[in-house]
């Protein structure tokens, strides 16, 4: 922060009338100040580090405890880590934002899951596969899985602009596992490994 009023002029000791005589002439057409506008504008980019790390507030991830690897490698941001955010479903990950819809209510992915519930989230074809498996879990482990479809013809959550198809990195059948914190569990490629959810449960839950 201390870079802005550097740029503009202000140092410490001067008085009232010498800090407002800096700011007013700062918009002059003159050299001087032509260099006072170019250090404001790199003292102002500085400040992203500060008030749009969105890296930091959205792009963390666990890599150790409740997560179970899908042998996929870890996405690195197109950016410095701490500003730029990469929206993925790795396992650790936050659960990605996009826009779907319940019923004729525009929702995001992030109001379908938490709640204190674990929450799969699947697509046309895998309903059948992964509602099975999740029973199969809470037999296996006791605890309840809600199986969210999005995307198909017969659900109540629907993907008109493809926002979800766009971010999801998995297939159609496919599913993405949702901790009770909107952290990303586990995610299956396709249905065929939907069989391994409830050794995936016990195995989140240490039993």
């Amino acid at each position: 922060m201390g870079a802005i009023p550097a740029a503009i002029g202000i140092v410490p000791g001067q008085s009232t009338e010498d800090r407002w005589e800096r700011v007013l002439t700062l918009s002059d057409d003159t050299e001087e100040a032509r260099a006072r506008r170019a250090a404001l504008d790199e003292a102002v980019k500085l400040q992203d580090f500060g008030f749009n790390a969105i890296g930091v507030e959205l792009g963390y991830r666990y890599r150790v405890g409740a997560r179970v690897d899908d042998g996929t490698p870890e996405p690195i941001p197109p950016g410095p880590s701490d500003i730029c955010y990469q929206a993925t479903t790795w396992p650790g990950a936050r659960l990605p934002h996009a826009w779907i819809e319940l019923g004729r209510r525009t929702v995001s992915t992030l109001d379908v899951v938490g709640h204190g519930r674990f929450v799969l989230l699947t697509g046309p074809g895998g309903g059948a596969p992964w509602r099975a498996a999740a029973e199969q879990a809470r037999e296996r482990t006791g605890v309840q899985i809600t199986v969210h479809e999005i995307g198909t013809s017969h659900g109540m959550l629907r993907d008109p602009l493809l926002q979800w198809r766009a971010v999801r990195e998995v297939s159609d059948n496919g599913a993405v596992l949702v901790r009770p914190d909107a952290h990303v569990a586990w995610r299956a490629a396709t249905a065929d490994q939907a069989s391994k959810l409830p050794a995936v449960m016990a195995e989140l839950l240490r039993l």
